[in-house]
């Protein structure tokens, strides 16, 4: 069961973790609500980003599991504060992930200039798994053309 006060954490916890082009519709105080959303669905939303089950988050909040699936499935506010969270979440974690790169990049240089290659099998395969999942390992790494002159960059 939550109380007051884990809700209020965990809708604090939500405000923190939400994207700064988030931040003006999210609630400035623990006791404001989003419009549209009870306390119990912004925690729900909260759960289901962290990766609660419908049932998980159901027993948490005290409510059937036939409620977080309604909610999820055909509740216009619910289904697009939950849709924001998770754009918010990807958004920042595809940060994470390009901020790896140099590290990749710096493993696979280090270990090219080693002697034994069999020596950090696992931290090679986690550099090339990180180029890869941002585009910068097994294809031609040419940039793309931009615009380079006023009169092309108002033409796009």
């Amino acid at each position: 069961m939550l109380d007051d006060v884990a809700q209020s954490v965990l809708l604090s916890q939500a405000q923190k973790d939400a994207a700064p082009a988030q931040a003006s519709r999210l609630p400035s105080n623990r006791n404001e609500k989003i419009p549209g959303l009870s306390i119990k669905q912004l925690n729900a939303i909260e759960l289901l980003i962290r990766g609660y089950t419908d049932r998980q988050v159901a027993k948490k909040i005290r409510v059937t599991r036939q409620t977080v699936c309604t909610w999820r499935n055909h509740n216009p506010a619910f289904i697009a504060e939950l849709n924001l969270r998770r754009q918010a979440l990807w958004g920042a974690n595809t940060e994470k992930l390009r901020g790896l790169a140099a590290k990749a990049i710096e493993v696979l240089n280090l270990d090219l200039d080693g002697t034994d290659y069999r020596e950090y099998p696992y931290r090679q395969r986690a550099a090339v798994h990180i180029l890869r999942s941002i585009g910068m390992y097994g294809k031609h790494l040419q940039p793309d053309l931009l615009a380079n002159g006023p009169a092309e960059v108002l033409k796009e």
